[in-house]
């Protein structure tokens, strides 16, 4: 009787051993996030940029600035990637070859990165049109 619950024990810790292995990446990211909750209290965000003055409104033009330059930093970003995934695009068909089916993926990426050059552009054109209008430039 003695023995069977020892063996029963094995079986068990085995199994849980087993199960941890197959699950090990769902309890890591669980205890990860029961982490992160747990140390979120403790973090003071208030205190890490000191006091912030008071009285001192913010005007418009300081957040079009603001908005002006994340959204030149985006552009150029984008900009840059698509010339990137185009230039790829165009040794990837000149290594091809004879070989219509990379032929053909090239072809899909040059078209890919012309689409994504052609959506970053519009994005740009886009924001320049409402920044005009929200200045009231426009009409002038």
């Amino acid at each position: 009787m003695l023995v069977a619950k020892i063996l029963t024990i094995n079986k068990i810790t085995i199994n849980n051993i087993f199960y941890f292995m197959k699950n090990k990446k769902n309890i890591m990211l669980g205890v990860l996030a029961v982490a992160v909750v747990v140390l979120a209290g403790a973090v003071n965000f208030v205190s890490a940029y000191g006091e912030l003055p008071e009285g001192i409104p913010v005007t418009l033009g300081e957040v079009e600035a603001i908005i002006h330059t994340i959204a030149v930093f985006l552009i150029l970003i984008g900009g840059v990637l698509a010339v990137i995934f185009i230039i790829l695009a165009g040794v990837k068909y000149m290594y091809a070859g004879s070989d219509s089916a990379k032929v053909g993926e090239a072809q899909t990426m040059l078209k890919n990165g012309v689409i994504g050059a052609a959506i970053v552009m519009g994005v740009g054109v886009i924001i320049q049109t409402i920044a005009v209008l929200v200045n009231r430039d426009f009409f002038r």
